[in-house]
């Protein structure tokens, strides 16, 4: 009978592993579905970063980054009302000091330097606060 406890102990440590391994798995895979969105949106496919945005969101509906593609996609293919109540909501939330907006902000030059601009970037910019500049 010890053996069997023994063999049961194992069985269950390796199951907590398994746990951790797979919240592990899950942000790896919520950074990975989550580039893609940010890619996708470099190469003006927008339903495709909206789908990767949404797959991010399932893991973590809370994630940062993920919401910003999301609001981008729908701004960028006409879609203000959608892309600006994310906006609003998410603006002034912070992620290791720097704030979504300046995500944001971050994320429409290197979109212009791509060549990619929409007019509604600058609608966004003047009705929301001007969010204070990234960290180096």
């Amino acid at each position: 009978q010890r053996v069997k406890l023994i063999d049961l102990h194992q069985q269950l440590s390796g199951y907590d592993d398994e746990i951790f391994n797979k919240k592990e798995s899950d942000r790896q895979l919520m950074r990975r579905f989550n580039t893609a969105s940010f890619k996708a949106l470099f190469l003006k496919r927008w339903d495709e970063s909206e789908a990767w945005a949404r797959k991010v969101l399932e893991i973590d509906p809370d994630y940062l980054y993920g919401l910003g593609n999301l609001a981008n996609s729908f701004l960028y293919r006409g879609r203000y009302n959608e892309a600006i109540e994310i906006y609003r909501e998410h603006w002034e939330k912070d992620d290791d000091g720097d704030s979504f907006g300046s995500f944001i902000v971050d994320d429409f030059e290197r979109l212009k330097d791509a060549g990619i601009t929409h007019p509604d970037t600058k609608r966004v910019l003047m009705e929301l606060p001007t969010p204070k500049p990234r960290s180096p």
